[in-house]
């Protein structure tokens, strides 16, 4: 689906070429909720906002752990369905908008009414990009179905309203194509919540539902898009550092068992979309068994992560030289890790918490 990439001269996709849509698309994506909640007088919420969009809203910067606010999450997640998306889960998050608090709408009145107020209904929207604590996940989900037997792709979708032209999961049914999907990839599983950005090769809502709609056809491929939520705003921390991995030396024939590519390109399995890094090279994939493979196995090494950004080979920074340079019999690479290797104490082996 996301073959071919042109660049234009930032070295992000061209704004005209299918990854550049894709990047549109998803910084237009977001959800709106509203929210309720009951503030005991005298108590504070515990949660840091500052006034964006020239004090016409006001967004979340932190939530104080024990605070009201962290209390309500906890109560919000305790009741949750099994599998619930913390997309739409209806609590307060880092880089939350909050756009109305008991109906009033500038930054100033706004916080009179969360100050004063004993009851809090609060408008909040919620973007996939430009916050603290949220990345963007993409994920190219393969279907197929058998249409002889009346198999259908097995999800409810619906159009949305702010802008991105995607399609809103609302449902999954029990059988289908995407069930299917789901049962063999649980970790690539589509969830209600979450947004499919194209269809083959076609973007926007109506060419979408019309490709879906075609009653012969017994496969496709979707873009799949989610916020992943990163722990503790590490997505505005400094980059993580650069690593250098090898020498791999390579004897009778050995093969490193790696492949690289545009962070934008196939294939796309849960990769996460960091600031600045789409026209990024990036590992895609690691080979059990091979050379890369078992390096990662050794104690005290830097390991080389699927997602890493690749700096250089052999010390050369063109990225169209990187494919010569891992020919060479000895290759050690540069990397910096993703940013959603690092947990929140920095070191990396925290989970992305997307469900609740």
């Amino acid at each position: 689906m996301l073959g071919a990439f042109s660049r234009s001269g930032s070295g992000d996709p061209a704004p005209e070429s299918f990854q550049g849509k894709v990047l549109s698309s998803l910084s237009k994506i977001e959800s709106s909720l509203t929210l309720h909640l009951q503030k005991p007088p005298g108590q504070l919420l515990g949660m840091q906002l500052a006034p964006v969009l020239s004090g016409s809203a006001l967004q979340v910067c932190g939530i104080k752990a024990g605070g009201l606010v962290d209390q309500y999450n906890l109560q919000v997640a305790a009741v949750a369905s099994s599998g619930t998306s913390w997309w739409e889960a209806q609590s307060l998050r880092d880089s939350d908008i909050v756009e109305a608090v008991n109906g009033e709408t500038s930054a100033d009145d706004m916080m009179k009414e969360l100050a004063s107020s004993d009851s809090l209904m609060l408008r909040v929207r919620r973007p996939l990009q430009g916050g603290a604590s949220v990345l963007p996940w993409l994920c190219e989900v393969d279907l197929k179905r058998n249409t002889a037997r009346g198999e259908r792709w097995g999800c409810q979708l619906s159009p949305v309203k702010d802008g991105s032209d995607t399609l809103d999961v609302t449902s999954v049914d029990r059988f289908g194509a995407v069930a299917n999907w789901n049962q063999a990839n649980p970790r690539l599983a589509i969830r209600a919540g979450d947004r499919v950005v194209a269809v083959g090769e076609e973007m926007g809502s109506p060419a979408m539902l019309a490709q879906l709609r075609e009653t012969t056809a017994t496969s496709c491929c979707w873009l799949v898009a989610r916020g992943a939520l990163m722990p503790g705003g590490v997505v505005v921390q400094k980059p993580p550092p650069e690593v250098i991995c090898g020498p791999f030396c390579k004897r009778d024939g050995e093969k490193l068992g790696i492949r690289i590519g545009r962070a934008m390109e196939s294939p796309l399995r849960g990769a996460l979309v960091e600031p600045g890094c789409a026209g990024a090279m990036v590992v895609k994939e690691i080979v059990s068994g091979f050379l890369v493979d078992r390096w990662n196995q050794r104690p005290g090494v830097p390991r080389v992560i699927e997602g890493a950004v690749v700096l250089s080979v052999n010390g050369c920074r063109d990225p169209q030289e990187f494919a010569t340079q891992l020919s060479k019999p000895s290759v050690h690479i540069r990397l910096r890790a993703p940013r959603a290797a690092l947990g929140a104490d920095g070191r990396g082996g925290s989970d992305l918490l997307e469900v609740i």
